[in-house]
């Protein structure tokens, strides 16, 4: 079996922008399913790898020193070949029935399209999603792009403007226990996709790490974000999973829920504020609360 330190040791010097907890990179390379094909210098260091399972490469990184010799092709190329021997038609960069990143790093959007303010970190390039689209990557998602945001204490108005900013009936809350059923039908509503989240009772009540925050009107619930405190690490924070009943949608009410739970993450002392792993469009939500956008994703796959 692979040593799980060394791994993780090459994911932080290869992907330094990244933001995911460690405790889920580790859970990836310790499945049974996962398979690892790692390269070692003379001194038995390792300096690269590629970390797959199924037909999702979940990882393939190469120091920088190592990088240009040939080594990340024949990673791939290996990875390939014993994806098609196992019957795999078609593999995918990235996200499988979990992810360390959702596709391949990258600076540059893949599908062009005018965006809302963009600070991608200055550690990113678009190398990677190169090496992936000489060697007959696409990107999978047609007509959209993947990306993660964030913001920090500055980039964001307070609370004072997300709550009641032209003096209407929307109030905002964090949701109590007894909230939880009139959430999920309102979720169920308005994104079923999200429902799985909504049901988890640890977010309804006084929980430290993660709630459910609300908009209500006329007594009655319209709207919800979740929010997260030391999300993917310590002092980062995070918002998501945003859902609006559609006859209430064009309202604002999206964009002052995110500022709401993003307040209660700068109150709690979250120096950084994370949306990951979101895609065209929402980045308007987020765009008009501040946040920007950090990282692009290539959602490189291609048929074997």
């Amino acid at each position: 079996m692979q040593n799980i330190s060394e791994l993780i040791a090459l994911y932080r010097d290869c992907f330094p922008y990244l933001t995911r907890s460690e405790d889920v990179v580790r859970g990836i390379f310790r499945r049974a399913s996962t398979k690892v094909i790692a390269i070692r210098n003379d001194d038995g260091e390792l300096t690269a790898a590629s970390v797959f399972g199924g037909g999702t490469v979940y990882m393939l990184a190469v120091k920088k020193e190592y990088r240009n010799r040939g080594i990340g092709s024949k990673l791939l190329s290996d990875t390939e070949a014993l994806m098609k021997t196992s019957g795999v038609k078609r593999a995918v960069i990235g996200v499988g029935d979990d992810y360390i990143a959702p596709g391949v790093p990258t600076s540059v959007m893949p599908f062009y399209e005018e965006q809302l303010s963009a600070s991608v970190d200055a550690g990113l390039t678009d190398e990677a999603a190169r090496f992936f689209s000489r060697r007959g990557y696409v990107h999978s998602w047609k007509g959209c792009n993947c990306f993660d945001m964030r913001a920090r204490p500055a980039d964001l108005p307070r609370k004072a403007q997300a709550n009641n900013p032209d003096g209407d009936s929307l109030s905002l809350r964090f949701a109590a226990k007894g909230d939880r059923e009139a959430v999920c039908s309102m979720v169920r509503n308005a994104y079923q996709s999200f429902l799985e989240y909504y049901e988890d009772e640890a977010i309804y009540g006084k929980t430290p790490e993660g709630r459910a925050a609300i908009a209500e009107t006329d007594g009655k619930i319209v709207g919800a974000v979740l929010v997260s405190l030391n999300e993917e690490a310590k002092g980062i924070g995070s918002v998501g999973c945003t859902a609006v009943l559609p006859e209430y949608r064009s309202r604002n009410i999206a964009s002052r829920l995110v500022l709401f739970g993003t307040d209660y993450l700068w109150e709690h002392g979250m120096a950084e504020a994370f949306v990951g792993y979101t895609y065209s469009g929402l980045q308007n939500l987020y765009g008009k609360a501040g946040y920007k956008i950090s990282a692009y994703y290539f959602m490189a796959e291609k048929e074997l």
